[in-house]
């Protein structure tokens, strides 16, 4: 009897185990299905962003008040949107994408393009890590306004010291400057970085930097929560 007994335990146990085991196997098997469904969920969502990027990239105008080789566009507000949806990385990437397919349309000998990797990635890095920390309202509006900062800076520093003698040495000095005497007639190339670099390139990148923010600000929370439903 104590024999069938125990017999009867393990078969039990076993039992027991065998069924923990399928439960396991399917839990484990449910878990690699969500994580394969978040990476190719995650991976659209870079795409179309990135698409969408390069969409609105491609409608650009100049701003009447400053140097019309200065062209405005709205891509910034969906690296913004992509960098707070989806995070730094995703927001990078986007940024990274948009650049590359811009390179088959550049006027610019890619030194716009360029530019504009360095400006979006100096505007995303910091909006993206410090959304990360402070997830909150006033946290995306400070976000917003040191990745304004930080593009402006960059915008700023990297014409100054480099971006600005590689387009020269394209279209050379005499149509750069021929570009700005429609705004300032007596500019000369050694006036030049003094006037392009405070009345074109600071007010240039503060204002697509802070509209990009204005509009991710107030469109921001609509817009997550409908791609969270995708």
């Amino acid at each position: 009897m104590d024999d069938k007994k125990s017999s009867n335990e393990n078969n039990v146990t076993e039992k027991k185990d065998k069924d923990t085991e399928i439960i396991q196997s399917s839990n484990n098997s449910n878990i690699k299905e969500k994580n394969k469904f978040l990476r190719t969920n995650y991976i659209t969502k870079i795409a179309l962003f990135s698409a969408l990027a390069f969409i609105l990239s491609l409608i650009q105008f100049p701003v009447p008040f400053l140097p019309n080789f200065l062209k405005f566009n709205f891509s910034d507000f969906i690296f913004l949107i992509a960098t707070f949806c989806l995070g730094t990385v995703a927001g990078s990437i986007v940024v990274v994408v948009k650049v590359l397919l811009s390179l088959f349309n550049s006027f610019t000998g890619y030194v716009g393009e360029f530019a504009d990797l360095l400006c979006s990635l100096a505007f995303v890095l910091p909006a993206g890590l410090i959304y990360r920390k402070f997830r909150s309202f006033k946290g995306g509006i400070f976000a917003c306004l040191i990745a304004t900062i930080s593009s402006t800076i960059v915008g700023v520093v990297c014409n100054w010291t480099f971006l600005v003698e590689i387009y020269a040495r394209i279209v050379t000095w005499e149509g750069l400057l021929a570009a700005m005497r429609p705004l300032f007639k007596d500019i000369t190339q050694e006036k030049f970085y003094a006037i392009y670099l405070t009345t074109g390139v600071l007010p240039f990148n503060l204002l697509r930097c802070l509209f990009a923010s204005a509009i991710t600000i107030l469109s921001y929370k609509k817009l997550s929560i409908l791609l969270k439903k995708f």
